[in-house]
């Protein structure tokens, strides 16, 4: 499984080259003052792209898909542009001297920017954006916010990564249970767990929630619980965050809720033996969920939906849920593959233009390739028969009349997981420590939160 649920995602990456479509005006020509670089802009940047996904990719060579809608747009603008180079890689390169005008990164702002702007890599945005109030009114409400940092804004958002739940229907019809709706409570979520979980026919098992991993590897799903009940992981005391878990009532609740879930099996994925009698992948990849045999997948972004890497079209009936509403409200954390301006770049007014242009609506609509028989096509587009996405949703509104089936309710239920976006201050892996020590009889959770809310302080983790 581990290799077919690759080729989906790299042929996702193949049409996306790491940049998610969107929908404007259906001229193919990019229409000014709405993001686009002028065409006589000139001069040289140096870009650095994230990671394997080659995000910020998107010309500056001939062996690049976008070279020739650049060279066509932009016949002054010179790219110098290198994968794999994570902004961990600023300090050497400041030090060598020749550090990037512009990179790309992927975080959950603005706990992000504390450590770049500690450090002086990232450059504050907010006289562009201020100059610019068409820009600045594309993105969807709040995002913008979550890119601010002790009073400025840092980056803008290129793909946003919302928490959200993936439901599978066909599992809901299986076991009689009633199709979840998007306003579902953190009640329903433990309900729900429950009654879609039967290992007891080796023949046709379900579980309630799959993740991608036997053992706990993500806060995801605790932090829904968090949310739900209103904590966000710190309390401001004396104008400084502190982490106070153990002596926060609503922390001890929610936690206790998603012991509950986790502690009646509800939401471990099968063992290897359970695979291997089932006749199911073992590899780490096989979240049970491609198998067809997990109702509900938490996943941070578009890449939980399940499609077929060959029809794009999807392999069950699927819909996507927001994070569940509880006393204390609904919310998760929201991921973003994001770009900013190196805090040093010689060339910031260039540096600019082209990150308008990469956050915009044009760039997704406008920019083409060639294909095989010299036809320009518009591989970022949104359209009724595309089940694409990059790792995320667009950061901007679309027009979402274009988007038909199971697309569409996709689409609305990532936006609608991005409006919740709360930002949730722990430090992951000692909370999980904390939730595996007390589900195995290792510690007591008052006891665990108190060790644990002693060593964040300590070590400064939520400090501002």
């Amino acid at each position: 499984m581990k290799k077919k649920f690759l080729l989906c995602l790299i042929g996702v990456l193949m049409l996306a080259m790491g940049l998610t479509a969107c929908s404007s005006d259906d001229d193919d020509t990019p229409q000014a003052g709405d993001g686009n670089i002028t065409s006589d802009v000139s001069g040289t940047l140096t870009v650095w792209a994230r990671g394997w996904a080659n995000w910020g990719l998107t010309g500056g060579s001939p062996d690049q898909p976008y070279f020739e809608y650049f060279q066509e747009q932009f016949p002054n603008l010179i790219l110098h542009e290198s994968v794999n180079r994570d902004w961990h890689y600023l300090p050497a390169h400041i030090a060598a001297g020749d550090p990037p005008d512009v990179f790309f990164w992927e975080g959950t702002p603005p706990n992000f920017f504390r450590e770049m702007v500690a450090q002086g890599f990232s450059e504050p945005l907010d006289r562009f954006i201020d100059a610019d109030l068409e820009f600045r009114d594309q993105f969807l409400p709040g995002l913008l916010e979550m890119h601010r940092y002790d009073g400025n804004i840092y980056g803008l958002p290129i793909d946003v990564m919302p928490v959200a739940v993936v439901a599978n229907l066909d599992i809901f019809d299986t076991r009689n249970v009633p199709h979840p709706s998007i306003d579902w409570t953190i009640d329903d979520l433990v309900s729900l767990a429950g009654r879609l979980t039967n290992k007891a026919d080796p023949t046709s098992p379900t579980v309630g929630i799959v993740r991608n991993i036997e053992e706990q590897d993500y806060i995801r799903m605790l932090s829904f619980f968090l949310a739900a009940h209103g904590v966000t992981g710190y309390e401001r005391i004396d104008g400084v965050r502190i982490s106070n878990l153990a002596e926060t009532p609503a922390a001890i609740t929610a936690i206790q809720q998603y012991l509950e879930v986790q502690g009646n099996n509800f939401a471990n994925t099968f063992s290897h033996e359970e695979r291997v009698a089932l006749g199911l992948d073992t590899g780490i990849w096989n979240v049970d969920w491609p198998a067809g045999v997990g109702a509900l997948f938490v996943g941070a972004g578009p890449w939980g939906v399940y499609v077929d890497a060959t029809s794009q079209q999807p392999l069950f009936n699927q819909i996507v849920l927001p994070p569940p509403q509880g006393p204390g409200g609904s919310g998760n954390v929201t991921a973003i593959i994001g770009i900013s301006m190196f805090a040093g770049s010689d060339n910031q007014e260039l540096a600019w233009e082209y990150m308008r242009a990469m956050a915009c609506r044009n760039f997704r609509e406008g920019a083409w390739v060639t294909n095989d028989a010299g036809e320009r096509t518009y591989p970022l587009r949104f359209d009724e028969n595309s089940y694409r996405f990059g790792f995320g949703i667009p950061a901007f509104e679309i027009d979402e009349s274009r988007l038909v089936g199971q697309f569409r309710d996709w689409y609305l239920g990532f936006k609608a997981a991005a409006a919740t976006s709360t930002p949730i201050a722990l430090h992951a892996q000692s909370i999980l420590e904390v939730t595996r020590d007390v589900e195995n009889g290792v510690r007591q959770l008052v006891d665990a939160l108190r060790e644990y809310d002693a060593y964040v302080n300590a070590n400064g983790h939520i400090l501002d």
